[in-house]
């Protein structure tokens, strides 16, 4: 069936429904279809646009903190002794390309060295008072 151009809403209606047996309301107006995207809008709502950059940098700056959050729960959990800074360097290091092993095992001899050198500097206050 050809469509007639010059047919009004309701006549185009009224066709319509006979083909697919859907009761039409008589007398409806002819009025034409707003292609404004925002008259789609219900009242009150706010057309969202796309993030700016610095709303990006909020996005990203937030869902790291949310995977540092994360990740000191699992330190604590295996009780790596790391601080929130020092896990936060190590996911960075990690992200660059480090290898996640070398690190712990550098974490590991630092910590060696460190203990030492506290044990040494103690030891030296005890004797010589």
């Amino acid at each position: 069936m050809e469509v007639d151009a010059t047919l009004g809403l309701t006549e185009r209606l009224a066709r319509a429904s006979l083909l697919i047996d859907i009761p039409v309301i008589n007398n409806l107006p002819n009025f034409a279809i707003n292609t404004n995207p925002q008259s789609i809008l219900k009242e009150g709502q706010k057309k969202k646009m796309a993030p700016t950059a610095e709303e990006l940098r909020q996005q990203k700056k937030e869902a790291a903190r949310e995977v540092i959050d994360v990740l000191q729960e699992i330190a604590l959990l295996l009780n790596t002794n790391l601080t929130r800074t020092q896990l936060s360097l190590s996911v960075s290091l990690i992200e660059n390309g480090v290898n996640p092993e070398a690190l712990a095992t550098v974490i590991k001899e630092l910590r060696k060295v460190g203990e030492k050198a506290r044990l040494e500097h103690g030891e030296g206050r005890d004797s010589s008072e």
